[in-house]
């Protein structure tokens, strides 16, 4: 019995310890840090890209969302109004990273200066081991996307994937650009419909 209360007790101090480092972390300092390192990360790999704000919400619930996003890749441009990351803070503690991502209005703009453009998007990000997961993406507005998609780290590829996109027919040329260039394992299924399959 005292063995059981012992355990009680210590189970209940981490609990108190686990909800004073969520209530009492400086967050926006955290989240500054964060966004700092990871643009000057993307500026070494040849992605340059801006935020016009960051901020941090919630109270047990932690959001960090960053607004005016910018980033010009090699081939393209991506543009949102905001991005909002809500870690799952207990999972991340007792397992792997992982956190629900939720983008504002935006756009890719690729080389062939034809804009795909969603009206909002979401997906769950999870990290385990070398691979990043995203699952449960849907994008919706003029371009579309369902599915999921495995990322290695090791290699910078898509390991695993299924998704069906939907995009105005004109872009087709563009992601047949895409296809050829073997950057993405896509292909066509009808006009302004194209499926992600690894």
């Amino acid at each position: 019995m005292k063995a059981i209360k012992n355990w009680k007790i210590l189970l209940i101090g981490l609990a108190g310890f686990s909800v004073g480092i969520i209530l009492f972390m400086p967050w926006n300092a955290l989240n500054d840090y964060i966004m700092a390192k990871g643009l000057e990360r993307a500026a070494e790999n040849g992605i340059y890209a801006s935020v016009r704000s960051c901020e941090t919400e919630g109270l047990l619930d932690k959001q960090f969302i960053y607004r005016g996003i910018i980033a010009d890749f090699p081939v393209f441009r991506f543009a949102a109004s905001d991005v909002t990351i809500a870690p799952h803070i207990l999972k991340t503690i007792a397992s792997s990273p992982s956190a629900t991502v939720e983008i504002g209005r935006g756009y890719i703009l690729p080389i062939t200066r034809q804009k795909l453009e969603w009206t909002s998007g979401t997906a769950k990000i999870s990290v385990s081991g070398t691979t990043i997961s995203a699952t449960e993406i849907s994008f919706t507005g003029k371009f579309s996307a369902r599915g999921f998609m495995d990322f290695s780290t090791e290699t910078g590829k898509i390991s695993r994937a299924k998704m069906v996109l939907k995009v105005p027919v004109e872009m087709d040329r563009a992601l047949q650009m895409v296809q050829a260039g073997g950057l993405l394992p896509l292909s066509q299924t009808a006009p302004g419909e194209w499926k992600v399959e690894r």
